[in-house]
């Protein structure tokens, strides 16, 4: 059963991201999540979506 929100999805997700590796290790993350873990402790309460593009 989903339950409806009026927040934004992406709330939080710092917060889940931690706990994440916090319960689980560095095993437990995607590649993705790994460079967004390390992204905020260096790019506190930013977007760091754009930050993680690689430009070819």
């Amino acid at each position: 059963m989903t339950i409806e929100s009026d927040k934004p999805h992406y709330l939080g997700h710092r917060r889940r991201l931690r706990e994440k590796f916090k319960r689980f290790g560095l095993e437990a993350l995607h590649d993705y999540e790994i460079v967004e873990l390390l992204l905020t402790f260096s790019l506190p309460r930013k977007d760091t979506k754009s930050h993680k593009r690689v430009k070819k």
